[in-house]
């Protein structure tokens, strides 16, 4: 994967949006580092929860390693603000990301549950505007394509 994406960095097909889910950065955890590396942004997805949060310092430790400060940060999904602050400030690292908490829209995006008015609902009203925000971001630090990583640092 990391190839092609890198093959298509250097393809004159224009901008060029990649989202790559890489899964759990945990011990015995087969780390798609390449792809991590070769990402415009790479995100630690994390609850503001005790069990996310310890979860995740060993994961964040792993991607300060090898990834860039300016390219890495958080997603936070089902928080607050006081709890994106919080997150921010424990770790370090900026939070990229912040999703509300929406078990029905979140079960229409990862099952394909059937709700008619999705777009109408916060999540997918902040999902967007968070999108357009990333997407210029990227775009002005690096050159197209703009690739985002994400991981996931809790344990099964």
């Amino acid at each position: 994967m990391a190839a092609g994406l890198s093959a298509l960095a250097a393809a004159p097909v224009g901008a060029v949006d990649v989202l790559a889910d890489c899964g759990r950065l945990s011990d015995g955890a087969e780390v798609p580092w390449p792809v991590l590396e070769a990402a415009d942004l790479v995100l630690l997805t994390v609850r503001p929860v005790p069990r996310h949060i310890h979860a995740a310092q060993p994961a964040l430790t792993a991607l300060r390693q090898r990834i860039p400060g300016e390219r890495l940060g958080l997603a936070v999904c089902g928080t607050s603000a006081l709890g994106v602050r919080q997150l921010q400030g424990l770790f370090g690292v900026p939070a990229r990301v912040s999703l509300p908490e929406d078990a029905e829209a979140a079960r229409v995006f990862s099952d394909g549950a059937a709700h008619r008015k999705i777009a109408r609902t916060l999540f997918a009203r902040v999902a967007a505007r968070t999108a357009q925000r990333l997407r210029a971001t990227t775009t002005t630090a690096r050159s197209a394509p703009s690739v985002l990583a994400a991981v996931n640092g809790t344990p099964r």
